[in-house]
């Protein structure tokens, strides 16, 4: 009867390759025909082949560590006179994909100052106890983008076969400490690039662009309604079709009549050649103190080719956003700033922006509308005469007819006032 084992073993030395000294070993179980189950034998076999393969890996690592180990002591001892070996080992916890291996470290003494020291340090990044590989790190830093700390914390046991490699307070940290380290690798850059004369022949590295994903603007169910509509000599939107949306179908559909109602679907604005969109914007994190904030600005350049985010301080994403524009060739092109119409993205346009030959910035469209909201329920004399004018004024914001409706307030101020309730 045959029976495999699995061993690792070291030759002592390389000029007799053939003497081998094991180190480690584990045998398979020996097959027993009669306790095969077809059910459940291939299971079975899967989990004993992952576990002898997972504690292989394992006793490797540890094992090619005492030779790394060994050699740094040597290399220490003859370095350093009068160097004596010391207690025994002092063993690392190292956290890895491999779960968590003990690696053993020789202790040397050293008697002119009276010092215990661990050579094998040489071979190790800095650390304070527990020592976590980068790939690891990778893992910790990885999962956290689509998964809570907590449920990554257990799915990383699961991938390390050691329910506890790491806990769910050290996959907080890692995520926090790979943020400080990505920030100060953007901070550098940014001072870099500021300190360059001169950009030219340098560009932007953005993500290729893709086509976006619009909210259609009807049910499959009217596709037919919208073709017979768009049929007649004077076009009106069908039920269940705003007018909106419907201006924006007739437009394309003038330029473009092939196009059917499935493609009119979800029609929505393109970034043209020669056109550069950014918008930046204040977000509020909740940190995990009790009542406590963290305030970030976020910013978006996109082009024809490509786009990119930004994301950290406001001081440094508005650094960053104006290098971007500048390498996307903003001072050639159109440039669109859209923003909230905060003070501080106002103020960075005026000091950075307005001077270009073709900078523009926006309100966006909610923020357009919730002010005119707001304004015209303090000039307005009831709720009828808000109604009708707040409307004027959108459909002429929406198309982008500014001039008219700065037209139509003025002509509104110009208005006898009436009494309030005369207009309810």
């Amino acid at each position: 009867m045959s029976q495999l084992i699995l061993r690792i073993a070291k030759i002592d030395d390389l000029d007799n390759a053939e003497v081998l000294t094991e180190v480690w070993r584990r045998a398979m179980p020996v097959v027993n025909l009669h306790d095969i189950t077809p059910e459940h034998y291939l299971d079975g076999l899967e989990s004993t082949v992952t576990e002898v393969g997972w504690e292989a890996m394992r006793h490797l690592m540890a094992e090619q560590w005492r030779l790394t180990d060994g050699l740094l002591v040597k290399c220490f001892r003859q370095e350093q006179a009068g160097a004596t070996l010391g207690d025994g080992y002092d063993s690392l916890k190292v956290a890895s994909r491999l779960g968590v291996v003990y690696l053993p470290r020789q202790v040397c003494y050293l008697p002119g100052v009276n010092q215990h020291t661990l050579p094998g340090n040489a071979g190790l990044p800095e650390h304070e106890g527990q020592v976590t590989t980068r790939g690891l790190q990778e893992w910790v830093c990885l999962l956290p983008q689509d998964l809570p700390f907590g449920t990554t914390a257990r799915l990383l046991g699961w991938m390390a076969h050691e329910p506890k490699v790491v806990s769910e307070t050290q996959v907080r940290r890692w995520v926090c400490r790979h943020g400080e380290l990505i920030r100060q690798t953007e901070q550098a850059e940014v001072e870099n690039l500021e300190q360059s004369p001169n950009l030219e022949g340098l560009q932007a590295r953005l993500q290729p662009a893709q086509e976006p994903r619009r909210p259609a603007a009807w049910a499959t169910e009217l596709n037919e309604a919208v073709e017979i509509a768009l049929a007649q000599s004077d076009p009106a939107p069908p039920k269940g079709v705003s007018a909106s949306d419907w201006e924006r179908v007739i437009q394309v559909r003038r330029e473009e009549p092939a196009l059917r109602a499935e493609a009119l679907r979800r029609l929505g604005p393109k970034v043209r050649p020669g056109e550069i969109l950014a918008s930046t914007d204040e977000i509020v994190v909740r940190r995990p103190e009790n009542r406590r904030f963290l305030e970030l600005g976020t910013a978006c350049v996109r082009t024809p080719d490509g786009y990119r985010y930004l994301s950290g301080k406001i001081e440094m994403v508005l650094r960053q956003l104006l290098l971007l524009l500048r390498l996307c060739g903003g001072l050639q092109a159109k440039v669109i700033l859209i923003g909230d119409g905060a003070r501080w993205i106002m103020r960075f346009f005026q000091e950075h922006l307005a001077a270009w030959p073709m900078a523009t910035l926006l309100l966006d469209w909610y923020h357009c509308r919730k002010k005119c909201y707001d304004l015209t329920s303090l000039i307005c004399r009831g709720r009828k005469a808000k109604n009708e004018l707040l409307g004027l004024l959108l459909k002429h914001l929406w198309r982008g007819q500014v001039q008219d409706a700065l037209d139509i307030l003025e002509e509104y101020r110009l208005r006898p006032r009436t009494s309030k309730n005369s207009t309810n």
